[in-house]
């Protein structure tokens, strides 16, 4: 097609006008002599309106997800009133009355997903056996926009904070945490691993920076075939120094996503609308705290859990205490700390009490952190007493040696947060291309 218009973004139509638009055809109808297509590109949709005979035989001849451009008159078309709102004056809208139509990439064949249903029909293996093409439905796309919407407000509120972003490595020369839960690869002739966490690094760059932020992917070799867990997740990281304790690591850490959420709900309400999500419940003022201790006791009396020999909170208990902190605080965040074990670089006091803290939501734990051992004596016996060298851990250590303030900071999950505020049952589903032990970016191996 040879086109005497400019060719705009659907957003960019102005009625009364002649213009050309490129995009993917969503749904074809044909009424009588008149045939109808759905046309989507990156700013919304629009009608287009066929009805010359040689353009609807053109038509007729694709299928839906073909790419097109057509060319013709922007119209504004009253829109039927609401009878609840009952409007002065009726919501225009514009559809496009061809003149042209060319076939750019004509697609004829059924997708595997369907694509023009309102609802999601599949289930979650068929959705992601296919999931270059699944995520192109109205009820998938939404989930990615409020997702990357979510890491724009984060980086926000980071940098107004003072903090500088860093970028660290997911291929390590050993273990950043210690345990079993390593991917190890062949690196040349040698073996290295994948990065459990950014935590060391964070910490090595508080020395440079005092305060640092950053999204790192981290691996994590769990056998776990649950629907909050997958192998390859994105962490929100945040650390902090010259703190006092490690309630300005919570305080920050709630700023934060006040901050994200808020924005949120303003900017992207027409997604949450699609996927029919609920608002996350803020507080008026500070998330609600208790230390683990008092959530054991909270089990006990109010849910009669036994909580006895416990050093960290089941998933039931998770869910209990958010349904505790949603009746009595309005709040679907609640601060749990002083778990009674930590990871090795965790700061515990003269009494023995772990400064560290684990946030959940809703009905689970989104991140974790808390303050972290300054003295290079204290950690490098944290290190030996966890079973580890610190010969593997001498560039860390060597920061110690140098002067290092007290910090803290916190590594919160991408992926739960999206599926926590998009209001999804499984992970995966907030996760573009999941790993999990049986697939690796939703390819299944084996």
């Amino acid at each position: 097609m040879s086109s005497k218009s400019e060719t705009l973004s659907i957003s960019k139509l102005k009625a009364k006008s002649t213009a050309g638009i490129a995009g993917r055809v969503l749904s074809i109808r044909t009424l009588g002599k008149i045939c109808f297509l759905t046309l989507e590109d990156f700013t919304g949709q629009i009608q287009v309106v066929l009805s010359q005979p040689e353009l609807i035989e053109t038509a007729q001849s694709m299928a839906p997800q073909s790419i097109v451009q057509v060319e013709g008159e922007v119209l504004q078309i009253p829109q039927p009133q609401q009878p609840k709102q009952q409007p002065q004056q009726p919501e225009l809208q514009l559809e496009l009355q061809a003149h042209s139509l060319e076939l750019i990439q004509k697609v004829t064949a059924t997708p595997p997903i369907q694509l023009e249903s309102p609802t999601v029909k599949e289930k979650l293996e068929t959705l992601l056996e296919h999931r270059a093409i699944s995520l192109r439905h109205k009820k998938i796309k939404p989930i990615f926009q409020i997702q990357a919407a979510i890491v724009q407000y984060y980086r926000e509120f980071m940098l107004e904070f003072g903090c500088t972003e860093i970028f660290t490595p997911l291929m390590l020369a050993s273990s950043s945490e210690g345990g079993s839960e390593i991917f190890e690869i062949d690196y040349f002739d040698k073996k290295a691993t994948l990065a459990q966490s950014a935590q060391l690094y964070k910490q090595v760059m508080v020395g440079v920076f005092d305060r640092v932020f950053g999204l790192s992917k981290c691996f994590r070799a769990e056998n776990s075939n649950t629907r909050r867990h997958t192998t390859e997740a994105t962490q929100f990281e945040f650390e902090i120094g010259y703190i006092k304790d490690f309630s300005e690591v919570m305080q920050a850490q709630q700023e934060c996503l006040r901050y994200i959420l808020e924005k949120l709900y303003r900017t992207h309400k027409s997604q949450l609308e699609i996927l029919g999500a609920r608002q996350l419940m803020l507080p008026k003022g500070d998330f609600p705290c208790l230390t683990f201790d008092q959530a054991c006791q909270l089990l006990e009396k109010q849910f009669q859990i036994q909580t006895q020999g416990w050093d960290d909170l089941s998933t039931e208990a998770e869910r209990l205490l958010c349904e505790y902190a949603r009746q009595q605080h309005g709040s679907d965040f609640i601060f749990i700390t002083n778990f009674k074990k930590a990871t090795f670089y965790a700061y515990k006091d003269q009494q023995g009490t772990y400064h560290n803290v684990d946030l959940l939501c809703k009905e689970m734990e989104i991140s974790s952190g808390g303050r972290r051992i300054d003295s290079h004596s204290q950690l490098e016996a944290a290190i030996r007493e966890a079973g580890m060298d610190p010969k593997d851990f001498q560039e860390y250590l060597s920061i110690f040696q140098f002067g290092m303030p007290p910090h803290g900071g916190f590594g919160m999950g991408l992926e739960r947060l999206t599926m926590l505020i998009c209001d999804v049952a499984n992970i995966r589903e907030a996760t573009l291309f999941p790993s999990d032990p049986t697939t690796v970016a939703s390819q299944k191996i084996g």
